[in-house]
This record gives structure tokens, C-alpha cells and sequence, in this order.
């Protein structure tokens, strides 16, 4: 190989080694107001539950409630869970029997339910007494 093949190769070789410049163009992000928040709620009881008769032989079970409004309120009858809930909004629901015959004294209260599976139930309580014979008879505040 001759010099001049011998330099015109290294030559050759040093341009391919030799960096280039690199060529980029500037990048920026603006920051946007965010489009969604998280918070967290709590199940909050209901509070100062009371009993008032009605004229027809039914009771309304009223109370309070200062939590976020839930799905529904559920009525227990000593404990146990009856019918259908009322409205997240409601604060008094009406308890009434219509069995043939009853005498019992029963202890009510008000579950909070945000959620099928988040609720509470109060700690305050009621206690009616429904007497009906033959389908005749009245749920009274006891």
C-alpha cells in the first residue's frame, strides 16, 4: 500500500471517528390544572333518634345526620335490617305492621349506608311496641 492510499484510508477513518455535531431542537411541558381530585368520606351515624306516633296506628322514626349524604338509610329492628332503605336525603322513615297477630317490644335504629359494604349503624335507639290481634291493634312509641 502506498502513502498516499496509506493516508487517504486513515483520512477516511478519522472523518467517520470524529464526532458530529448533534442537531436537537428544545423541548418544554406547560403544567394544566388538575382535571380530577381524591378525597375521603367517612360513615358518620345518625344521631338523636326519635319516635312519634300517627293517627293511622304507625310510628315515624326521625333523626339527624350532619355526614355526607349517603346511598340510603336502612331501618334495624333489633338489629336486623328491614325492607328497603330510605333515600340518602330522608330523615324519617314510617314503621307499621300488618301481621295478624304481634306483641313485642322492639328496639330500633338507623344504619348509615354510603356504599353496599360501607355503613353504620347508630348508636342511639328507639323503642316501639306493636300489639295487633286478628290484624286490628297499632304500633306505638314505647
Amino acid at each position: 500500500m502506498t502513502t498516499t492510499a496509506l493516508m487517504a484510508t486513515v483520512s477516511a477513518i478519522a472523518a467517520l471517528a470524529a464526532p458530529v455535531p448533534a442537531a436537537a431542537a428544545t423541548f418544554g411541558a406547560t403544567a394544566t390544572t388538575p382535571m380530577s381530585s381524591i378525597a375521603t368520606a367517612t360513615a358518620v351515624p345518625a344521631t338523636a333518634l326519635s319516635c312519634t306516633a300517627n293517627p293511622n296506628g304507625s310510628v315515624a322514626i326521625g333523626w339527624n345526620y350532619a355526614g355526607e349524604t349517603p346511598r340510603q338509610f336502612t331501618t334495624l329492628i333489633d338489629g336486623a335490617a328491614t325492607g328497603t332503605g330510605s333515600a340518602g336525603t330522608a330523615r324519617a322513615t314510617t314503621i307499621s305492621s300488618w301481621d295478624l297477630f304481634t306483641w313485642r317490644t322492639s328496639t330500633e335504629s338507623i344504619r348509615t349506608d354510603l356504599t353496599d359494604t360501607w355503613t353504620t349503624a347508630s348508636t342511639s335507639t328507639v323503642r316501639i311496641v306493636t300489639v295487633r290481634f286478628l290484624g286490628i291493634g297499632r304500633t306505638s312509641c314505647a
